[in-house]
């Protein structure tokens, strides 16, 4: 019986669901691991189908999290521009299990603020 490896699709799947993504930003992971390559803002605009602004302010969030890197090349015109990519697979597997962890350790801090206060259960009965 043979393990099957997980796909860069399942894994981007599940960034997306621990990070709760908004959908642009979504689709813009989607679109780099399909085309396992860097792309400019422009070139995830026409694979992605959002405006602009939305994309650059995804791409900002996406890089803070550790969830895409992003490089600096020199365009055609002498210009400097932005290129973003998914990093190794090790690395966004790290980053997810840092970001489950931080939520993880959240709800544990949330439980100890209740487990101190006993809940009081009113009685029915007496009504």
């Amino acid at each position: 019986m043979s393990k099957r490896l997980p796909r860069f699709k399942d894994i981007t799947d599940l960034v997306s669901d621990v990070f709760y993504l908004p959908m642009t930003s979504v689709h813009i992971v989607k679109a780099l691991a399909l085309t396992q390559r860097a792309l400019s803002v422009t070139d995830i605009m026409k694979n992605v189908k959002r405006s602009e602004r939305s994309i650059r302010a995804s791409l900002v969030k996406l890089v803070k999290k550790g969830i895409l890197k992003r490089k600096v090349q020199v365009t055609d015109n002498k210009r400097l521009s932005y290129v973003y990519f998914l990093g190794p697979l090790d690395r966004l597997v790290k980053v997810t299990r840092r970001e489950i962890l931080n939520q993880l350790e959240r709800l544990e801090r949330i439980e100890g603020n209740y487990t101190d206060r006993p809940y009081k259960v009113k009685d029915a009965t007496k009504d």
